[in-house]
């Protein structure tokens, strides 16, 4: 049976279940790219930058339509060598449009398109079902896009963990991984 398991931590020091992993989020139409969680994958990961920017080159940013950027990764991007060799990034592309109300926690109007977050998790499933992966992700759709967390994370239970495929889902909190390490040098200092 699978499972759906939160983690409070770094989806870019995931968990090693000993299986290959698709790292799905969402991205927008409009061809932008670096707010959220795109600007933290590129600081680790340049190969799925580059392909979203060369699709919106090309005009070709269609909702509901995903990107799948599989390992290996060009060798001459320098910041691909801190990732994890076995993930493959899935860009999904469900929000319409940008956020232009930068200071808001929620936009006004989500850009999240459900419909679209559907279609694209229906081809991630198709993907992890071809390499036998588990999904890592972060909660995607639910920050700038403006989505719901409750709506999505049951769209993952349906789409994804009923139909078999295991879920590890992050919630990256610096302070508090700042807390758990000081409190393991802690520890580890009296533990001698």
């Amino acid at each position: 049976m699978a499972k759906m398991v939160t983690i409070r931590g770094d989806v870019f020091c995931p968990v090693d279940t000993g299986k290959p992993m698709v790292l799905p989020h969402v991205v927008n139409d409009a061809g932008k790219w670096g707010a959220g969680f795109s600007g933290q994958l590129s600081r680790k990961y340049a190969s799925p930058e580059l392909t979203y920017r060369h699709q919106a080159n090309e005009g070709v940013l269609q909702l509901g339509c995903i990107q799948v950027i599989a390992p290996p990764h060009p060798p001459h991007l320098m910041s691909d060598a801190l990732v994890n060799c076995n993930i493959t990034v899935v860009n999904m592309i469900a929000q319409s449009g940008i956020n232009g109300n930068i200071g808001l926690v929620a936009p006004i109007r989500p850009q999240l398109r459900y419909l679209a977050l559907i279609e694209c998790m229906k081809k991630v499933h198709f993907q992890v079902d071809r390499s036998h992966a588990d999904i890592h992700c972060p909660r995607f759709g639910s920050e700038l896009a403006g989505g719901n967390w409750s709506a999505i994370e049951a769209l993952i239970w349906e789409l994804w963990v009923d139909q078999g495929i295991d879920v590890y889902q992050y919630v990256y909190e610096p302070i508090l991984e700042r807390r758990c390490i000081l409190s393991e040098y802690r520890t580890s200092q009296f533990s001698n």
